[in-house]
């Protein structure tokens, strides 16, 4: 963070120099390099004026006033798309969050930073009036509960108290509506869910809230809180699934995920989430839908993917999040082909088009979890997303100790071909033998996929990008073909 103090900043493994605070440039990384969307939020949204006012009130006072001027300065030389995207609804409420935040901080007694506070202040009453007529109620969901979040904070800073109590009463009720009936947020990305359940946890601390709903407020924390255990790994981040990145959100710990101290299976039939822990192994599989049916957006069409740890280092993991600009790499990560469910060559079981859009769409759904011994369970879900193509794919797990028996099934398309592919994470070391793939971690950590049903069909390097677009990960792509519509797969813990 001292590093804003000489104009530069780094968010998301990308540094811009600019030289000095007040010549930073809004715009300019995102309009040439696309991947720099994350890079942009981090700028726009202010997240970074608590550390750094905790650090040295005084400069970072100073410092983020100086960075307001400019991003004022610079907003009607921005280019059209670039001024709606940091200055959409959701920009301006992280600001007014950040900056009150940060204003909180500040000691009293630092006379010379009185000039700098107004700054501050200013800017948070101004984009409360902003979030006034804009705040996006009418796209619900995490929209709607950020954007009226910060349209209560800014009614809070400037003494509106029924104002931002009434603000506060729209954020809660929003988060009731918004999360499935096992407590998972129904978008279905674990980077959200944690986004909103530090959203509930300050909603309940902000004073905000009239004294009636608090009881509704302490329940929708604690059945998102324990819910987190189906979509957090063993290694203590979250599961990557749909619009999901590493380090996007705040850490699981900190909004009071703890790890489970022994083997557990859990099932969110409503999420469509499992989450089945061993001592040396432990599998994640999603078997629900993309998301709401009213807004898809940060869905994928992952459905009944897994992923999978064992010796607590991920193995299988999922394709992450290439990019959130609409173009190639947004399709392919949104597309069932980067994903390890079943699937067929050359149709998708969604339509998906621009960065956010999504016409027709498959859903999938979770069976109850079947008990075969007191540490061996069997799961299922189906798919239904090619049923247009006359087609339809299943899949069903048996999760022991230190193995997953993976069983897929398809239905026939006439000239397509089926097939499951896996990315396993560069940390592990691919050797390859007729009969089965040995893996080996570099922490010296050893698995095993044995093919009984099917047949090995390639390998070969690709990208994940499980902390977002600017930061990919190498990994190797293994794919499995089922020419007769049956795959059948062990992944062992050796």
């Amino acid at each position: 963070m001292p590093l804003l103090h000489r104009g530069t900043f780094v968010s998301g493994g990308i540094t811009k120099e600019f030289g000095s605070p007040d010549k930073v440039q809004w715009g300019k990384e995102i309009a040439e390099n696309p991947a720099a969307y994350r890079w942009e939020h981090d700028l726009a949204y202010f997240n970074f004026a608590l550390p750094l006012i905790d650090c040295d009130p005084e400069r970072g006072l100073s410092t983020v006033a100086i960075l307001l001027r400019a991003m004022e300065t610079q907003a009607d030389a921005d280019p059209g798309d670039l001024r709606k995207f940091h200055w959409s609804p959701i920009a301006m409420a992280y600001r007014c969050m950040s900056l009150t935040a940060a204003l909180a901080r500040v000691p009293h007694g630092h006379i010379g930073s009185y000039p700098d506070r107004w700054i501050l202040a200013r800017h948070v009453r101004f984009c409360g009036g902003m979030l006034r007529l804009q705040a996006e109620r009418y796209l619900g969901f995490n929209h709607a509960v950020f954007t009226e979040m910060g349209l209560m904070v800014a009614h809070a800073l400037q003494g509106r108290e029924r104002s931002a109590r009434r603000s506060a009463v729209r954020v809660l009720r929003t988060l009731s509506r918004c999360i499935t009936t096992d407590g998972v947020w129904a978008e279905r990305s674990p980077t959200y869910h944690i986004h909103m359940l530090s959203m509930a946890q300050c909603l309940k601390t902000s004073g905000s809230l009239p004294a009636r709903f608090e009881a509704e407020a302490v329940r929708v924390e604690n059945v998102m809180r324990e819910a987190m255990d189906a979509i957090v790994h063993v290694d203590g981040e979250v599961a990557v699934f749909n619009d999901a990145a590493i380090g996007d959100a705040v850490t699981p710990s900190s909004v009071g995920w703890v790890p489970s101290a022994a083997p557990r299976d859990l099932v969110l039939t409503d999420a469509g989430y499992a989450h089945i822990i061993r001592d040396r192994l432990s599998v994640i599989f999603d078997a629900g839908p993309m998301g709401p049916r009213e807004v898809l957006g940060h869905g994928h069409a992952d459905f009944l993917s897994i992923q999978v740890c064992i010796a607590g280092a991920r193995v299988v993991v999922d394709p992450g999040v290439a990019a959130i600009a609409a173009g190639r790499d947004r399709d392919w990560t949104r597309s069932a082909e980067s994903h390890n469910g079943p699937t067929y060559g050359g149709v998708e079981p969604a339509e998906f088009f621009g960065a956010w859009r999504v016409g027709w769409s498959g859903t999938a759904s979770l069976s109850a979890l079947v008990r075969h011994s007191e540490r061996e369970v069997e799961l299922a879900g189906t798919a239904d997303g090619y049923s247009r193509f006359g087609g339809g794919v299943s899949r069903r797990l048996i999760v022991s100790d230190d193995a997953v028996l993976l069983r897929d099934t398809w239905v026939p398309i006439r000239g397509r071909q089926m097939v499951s592919r896996f990315i396993v994470d560069e940390a592990w070391r691919i050797d390859s033998t007729e009969s089965a793939l040995g893996l080996r971690h570099h922490s010296g950590a050893r698995a095993q996929f044995s093919l009984t049903t099917g047949t090995l069909g390639s390998i070969r390097a690709v990208h994940h990008f499980p902390r977002g677009p600017s930061e990919p990960c190498l990994g190797r792509e293994i794919e499995f073909l089922a020419p007769d519509g049956l795959l059948e797969l062990e992944i062992r813990a050796l």
